[in-house]
């Protein structure tokens, strides 16, 4: 009798064990399902989040504007099914500084929105940096030279879609950006469509790795040769400054990468897809201060 008593007891045991486990483990899923449900995010956090994954000289780091912020993470945060920005009353200070820089000089597009780089430590959060990233930071980098920028933010995949085109029709889209963008900001002068190259090549200056870059020039269209003008001068500042960065320029010779539009379209590709966004981030910085260092000759900056 005492033999079956002390089996029942264990028996209830185990199942109250059981039940506890169980209802330990429903509770964590449905803790774990609210917060994945409905993150919430503030710009301080965002930025510190992007920020914190990259290293430059001076821990210093160009990230997007606000507005740029919430496409970004509503587009990279792949765990997350919805993601709440607080917005802020009060903006970042390059925001604000950048009405101080007047109109735009610089349209930034990328014809090849979706091209990925590496995600390094960004995997930690689930982002996957791409040269819709790199565009921002150009842009901020451009800023602090005090050259106001811009980035054209249309989704190229939905672009494409309500066209009914292909990938091969990305440059047939970029061309109608283009041609918006002069419409809507008649002060842009340059326009840099930028790229990611599909090979990876890096170089280390002063003790930190570079992303290689390279210009395209496509060549079957009468600009070409202006645009060959301009993107070998900015070839040359580049080097001077960073040596061994650049490849050498690749010509198309059958092609006009849309640089038939204007005299000053350039098509810079940097890095590739094992290059991490501290790499490219480097090589943007120093594209936007030979940049910088190029239109001052020209405009006296």
């Amino acid at each position: 009798m005492k033999r079956f008593v002390a089996r029942k007891k264990r028996g209830v045991t185990i199942k109250f064990l059981v039940l506890l486990f169980l209802f330990i483990f429903m509770t964590l899923t449905i803790v774990r399902y609210m917060f994945i449900s409905s993150f919430e995010i503030d710009s301080v956090k965002a930025n510190h989040i992007l920020s914190s994954t990259v290293r430059m000289p001076k821990n210093k780091l160009s990230i997007f504007d606000f507005g740029t912020i919430d496409a970004f993470l509503k587009d990279n945060f792949k765990n997350l099914n919805k993601v709440i920005i607080k917005r802020e009353a009060k903006l970042s200070e390059n925001i604000k500084n950048a009405s101080a820089l007047g109109e735009p000089l610089i349209y930034i597009y990328n014809t090849h929105q979706t091209e990925e780089y590496a995600p390094g430590s960004l995997k930690n959060y689930n982002i996957t940096p791409t040269v819709y990233m790199a565009a921002n930071i150009l842009k901020e980098n451009l800023r602090e030279n005090g050259i106001n920028a811009i980035v054209e933010d249309s989704s190229l995949q939905k672009g494409l879609s309500e066209r009914g085109l292909n990938y091969n029709g990305a440059y047939t889209l970029s061309y109608e950006w283009l041609t918006s963008a002069k419409e809507r900001y008649p002060s842009v002068k340059y326009f840099i469509d930028l790229h990611r190259d599909s090979v990876s090549a890096s170089t280390t200056i002063n003790n930190y790795s570079y992303a290689k870059m390279m210009f395209v020039i496509g060549m079957n269209h009468d600009n070409y040769k202006k645009n060959e003008e301009l993107m070998l001068k900015l070839n040359e500042f580049l080097n001077r400054g960073y040596e061994g960065l650049m490849r050498e320029p690749f010509y198309g010779k059958n092609s006009r990468y849309n640089q038939h539009f204007n005299e000053n379209v350039m098509l810079i590709e940097i890095g590739g897809p094992e290059s991490t966004i501290s790499e490219v981030s480097l090589s943007v910085k120093a594209f936007a201060e030979s940049l910088s260092n190029l239109l001052g000759e020209d405009y006296g900056r």
